[in-house]
């Protein structure tokens, strides 16, 4: 068995299921290793969601709550602890591996000698402290501490106790019942009597998994009584029976996975069919006739093209101004934020680009009402240089002035060209002449020798 996939395993499908979520927690099962805490006839089960047996009638927590009741502990490095029942070790082994001085008493002769070997191997450094309440005088309790040093044994009183304010978990192993209670009780007594939040949390989940536990046993009587009981077959059958179980969970996970992405595909198409509906394109499914416009305009800047042809942003400009104004839809700049403060060349051209940054306003507004981006913003950084290539100014002198790459200029420059191609197709006839025009203007010289 891979030990330490099982430990992932459990700490993943157990653990944090059960709403631990606790980094600090989750951390220290991994580093407190179970396996080592449980009986050897039991190490292939150290990560089963159930309670092994100790012996004696005594179990171990499950997984699950040993990390839950550690979580709702909350302890701080340093805070005295007082388990009662210190069973396997491992709870204990937990609460010092928190930073913890733990003192852990066990009335069960065997388990104490057994934990406290575990808790030795496991440790030593650590300051946990293991306290043995067998054949203890009515007076005192018998500590073992298990530190750097060698075995050492002193007398505890209620009163050092008391003075310590040790903060108790009570149990920890779902038993007692049928031992001598009164050996425990003044511990238990003192432990009411400090009023830790701890404690309190700890009885409260000690109380909620007794109540599961009874229901647990009512269930078990019942099937035990049912008829299928006794069917020979009936291992087999629970095996299918489960195996059917785990099928319909990974149906149903998957059911749950379409669900959300189709759901998610359709929650966007909502929002920009919003988006649409609000800037006069459609009307519910039926295209309106900007609609039909901006059908035949591809790429992210196609409602905004479709805008501002509608508004004449384009109408009464010289065939390079068309070009400088449009570019600002198709450029996008290395750097970081785009240079929306640019200059343009002209002034004809600057006012028409203020209208289509108010236009790109005015359609960010309605996107942000319908929680979808359809339109990047606008950057005029190509608009200069595109304006003096269309001038027919030499490559050479446009690029002295940007400092742009040959290669960056041609490719943003193919680009402005396929959308002038597309505006040309659906522009008013006042717009069309001078796209079209803006389209020889551009295509010359090494731009339209290097593409077809």
């Amino acid at each position: 068995m891979d030990i330490e996939q099982a430990r992932f395993n459990m700490v993943e499908q157990q653990i944090r299921t059960w709403d631990v979520l606790d980094q600090e927690v989750l951390d220290l099962l991994f580093v407190v290793k179970r396996e080592d805490f449980v009986p050897p006839a039991y190490r292939l089960l150290a990560f089963a969601d159930l309670e092994i047996p100790l012996g004696d009638g005594e179990k171990m927590w499950t997984p699950k709550m040993e990390a839950r009741v550690l979580q709702e502990l909350r302890l701080e490095r340093g805070q005295r602890v007082l388990e009662i029942g210190t069973g396997s070790g491992y709870f204990s082994a937990l609460l010092a591996g928190q930073g913890a001085i733990v003192t852990s008493v066990e009335i069960n002769p065997r388990l104490s000698r057994e934990a406290g070997a575990r808790l030795q191997r496991a440790g030593g450094e650590r300051f946990w402290r293991h306290a043995d309440l067998c054949g203890a005088a009515p007076r005192g309790r018998r500590v073992l501490a298990l530190g750097r040093d060698r075995e050492l044994a002193f007398g505890v009183t209620r009163a050092q106790l008391e003075r310590d304010r040790i903060a108790a978990a009570l149990g920890g192993h779902g038993r007692r019942q049928r031992h001598d209670a009164g050996r425990l009780a003044g511990v238990g007594q003192l432990a009411t009597r400090l009023e830790a939040p701890a404690v309190a949390r700890l009885l409260e989940l000690r109380r909620e998994a007794g109540r599961v536990e009874r229901e647990a046993g009512r269930y078990e009587r019942l099937a035990e009584r049912h008829p299928c009981h006794a069917c020979p077959d009936r291992p087999a059958h629970e095996r299918w029976a489960a195996r059917a179980s785990q099928v319909r969970h990974q149906i149903r996970g998957v059911e749950r996975r379409i669900r959300t992405r189709t759901e998610t595909l359709a929650r966007q198409f909502e929002r920009v069919l919003g988006v649409l509906e609000e800037l006069g394109y459609v009307r519910g499914f039926a295209i309106l006739p900007k609609g039909e416009v901006l059908a035949r305009i591809y790429g992210e800047g196609d409602v905004l093209v479709s805008e501002a042809l509608g508004d004449g942003v384009l109408d009464g400009l010289s065939p390079a101004e068309t070009a400088a104004v449009v570019s600002s839809l198709v450029y996008e700049s290395r750097e970081r934020v785009p240079r929306t403060t640019l200059e343009l060349p002209t002034a004809a051209a600057e006012e028409r680009y203020r209208r289509l940054q108010a236009i790109w306003r005015r359609v960010r507004r309605s996107e942000d009402d319908h929680h979808v981006e359809l339109s990047r913003e606008l950057d005029p950084g190509f608009a200069t240089p595109i304006f003096h290539w269309a001038e027919g100014k030499h490559l050479d002198a446009v690029l002295a002035e940007t400092g742009m790459a040959p290669g960056d200029f041609v490719r943003t420059a193919k680009q402005l060209l396929d959308l002038l191609r597309q505006i040309a197709e659906v522009a008013g006839a006042d717009a069309r002449r001078a796209v079209r025009e803006a389209i020889e203007a551009v295509n010359r010289g090494v731009v339209a020798y290097t593409g077809v």
